[in-house]
């Protein structure tokens, strides 16, 4: 009996550092994640130092290329993006922002404490982002305009829906 005491004793730390651990890894993959569907790159799950990829036409042409580095926690540090629908981005983090250039325009992305993009500044144009309460990009709107783009999600945070709106009127409608 004194065995299973002293096993289970033992045991108990490992059990709570492993789930302290796997909520640690889920919260990486949330930032990388919503990182990826701004940026139109292959989410990883765990723990990133950096990915680089890259997708090529049928005829051999490089249709994206993207460097992407992260620090320990996971929040971006740099990176740089060439995309034929989007053209060329390439942003540094500086304390609370990731600063660059898109397409010869300055380029801000303001971010949160956990590392989140909470607007993204273009030249003079800035998209402000939402989030629900799984840490998903919920809906990207503007000021500016009355275009905005809502996302939901399943309860295990994978996408169900994106819908497009001009105005009050829905445009568009995907997964």
């Amino acid at each position: 009996m004194d065995k299973i005491k002293t096993t289970v004793v033992l045991l108990l730390p490992l059990l709570l550092l492993a789930g302290c651990k796997q909520q640690e890894d889920e919260g990486i993959t949330k930032k990388i994640r919503n990182l990826s569907y701004l940026y139109q790159f292959e989410a990883i799950p765990g723990k990133l130092k950096s990915t680089h990829q890259t997708i090529f036409e049928d005829n051999g042409a490089k249709r994206y290329d993207g460097v992407f580095n992260f620090d320990k926690n996971g929040c971006v540090t740099d990176f740089e993006v060439t995309n034929l629908d989007i053209g060329s981005i390439s942003a540094r983090r500086e304390k609370d922002q990731l600063i660059g250039e898109e397409n010869g325009k300055p380029l801000v992305l303001k971010l949160d404490s956990e590392c989140n993009v909470l607007s993204k500044t273009s030249g003079n144009f800035t998209i402000d982002i939402a989030y629900n309460k799984q840490g998903l990009i919920s809906g990207l709107s503007s000021h500016q305009s009355d275009f905005r783009v809502e996302l939901t999600y399943d309860a295990q945070g994978r996408p169900t829906g994106q819908k497009a709106f001009s105005g009050d009127r829905q445009i568009s409608e995907g997964v």
